[in-house]
């Protein structure tokens, strides 16, 4: 029998039989929800902006971490689409690396509603 976590995920359970003797289930993995997909799509073409963003500064990764004052690992996870930062980083993204604010959202909503995404 297959039992499901509260965030949807199947996990292996034993199953009785009928002369008591015990079972594994194969498991499997729900899909993603299409929120869910759409969030790490975000996150990912949230990443390549600010990649390109970054770089169209000359900037290195530990450059732009010094001037936001957090370690280059965060921003490493942010441009791999691991993390999101929070909206108060992505304003003060947007005051270091002279782009309106605005820019680090077009490219989700040009996505999201079918149009390209940033070309490397």
């Amino acid at each position: 029998m297959l039992g499901y976590s509260e965030r949807g995920f199947a996990y292996k359970e034993y199953v009785g039989n009928k002369d008591n003797s015990a079972n594994i289930s194969n498991t499997s993995f729900s899909e993603k929800s299409k929120d869910e997909e759409e969030r790490d799509l975000c996150r990912n073409i949230f990443g390549r902006v600010l990649s390109k963003a970054r770089r169209s500064r000359n900037l290195s990764v530990e450059d732009l971490a010094r001037m936001l004052d957090c370690d280059k690992k965060t921003v490493i996870r942010w441009e791999r689409g691991e993390h999101e930062p929070r909206f108060f980083m992505i304003y003060r993204l947007a005051r270091v690396l002279e782009y309106p604010v605005t820019f680090f959202f077009a490219e989700m909503h040009r996505h999201l509603e079918g149009i390209d995404i940033v070309n490397d």
